[in-house]
């Protein structure tokens, strides 16, 4: 009788202890089901604002930085958040403020900012198909101002940005993209400066060397040809010069909701 009794607890040991790694093991699948959904609902996140700044995917944050060859960290930066709708809420970049947009019902833009200048405001407008066509810096006051500008954007018949018409205070810069077949990866782009004694024009071209599980570009490497001609006070002919610059390699760090 005593053996029977031990039989019958070590059986009873057992299946309990089964039952539990299977609700367990259920717990993990479900959870692992639900993860894979997340992954598949972040990866086939789009949004208009997301696809001109060459992301996809429901992105948050990306930040870029540039960097010479040994390594040595270039003053060449971009900040950019999203938000959770893939609009665009941060701009940051060298000599262009840290612009700031913010939004209503709907997604209604309803004013902009410098923050890292006060008195600038930032004004966003967009074509009827909800793409950015304009992005205004000027002072609130509505005065002249020597840190004002205005970007123009254009984009060719897949929805990809064409280009950027850029009107600074007494400079102005037409940059013009194309693209790698087969993806939406930038493949060149040059860029058209002038003021009152340079005109330069820049190639660049971009070779992809990094991706992320979302198909975003970490990294990229940067060769340009630069042509510069300069017409010094006074003076009635240009010097030019041609020359190539020093490979350059871009760095991104993105973040996802």
């Amino acid at each position: 009788m005593k053996n029977n009794r031990f039989v019958f607890m070590a059986v009873a040991i057992v299946c309990f202890c089964s039952c539990g790694n299977t609700q367990s093991k259920s717990g993990e699948e479900q959870q692992q089901v639900a993860d894979s959904l997340v992954e598949a609902e972040r990866a086939a996140f789009r949004s208009l604002d997301l696809d001109e700044y060459n992301l996809m995917g429901h992105v948050k944050e990306c930040t870029m930085k540039s960097y010479d060859k040994v390594g040595k960290e270039c003053d060449d930066f971009r900040n950019l958040a999203f938000t959770k709708e893939g609009l665009i809420e941060i701009d940051e970049a060298p000599y262009r403020g840290k612009l700031s947009f913010e939004y209503g019902e709907s997604g209604k833009f309803l004013g902009g900012k410098d923050l890292t200048t006060e008195g600038m405001r930032v004004i966003l407008k967009r074509d009827r198909d909800g793409r950015i066509q304009s992005i205004q810096r000027k002072a609130a006051t509505g005065a002249e101002s020597d840190t004002q500008y205005e970007f123009k954007y254009s984009y060719d018949k897949e929805g990809r940005l064409k280009g950027i018409e850029c009107v600074y205070w007494e400079a102005s810069e037409d940059i013009a993209f194309t693209y790698n077949k087969g993806n939406a990866f930038v493949a060149t782009e040059k860029s058209s400066f002038s003021d009152y004694e340079v005109d330069a024009v820049t190639t660049k071209t971009y070779t992809y060397t990094e991706l992320d599980l979302y198909g975003n570009w970490l990294t990229r490497e940067v060769a340009a040809v630069e042509e510069k001609s300069v017409t010094e006070m006074g003076e009635e002919t240009a010097t030019t010069t041609q020359k190539n610059l020093p490979v350059v390699i871009e760095k991104r760090e993105i973040q996802y909701w």
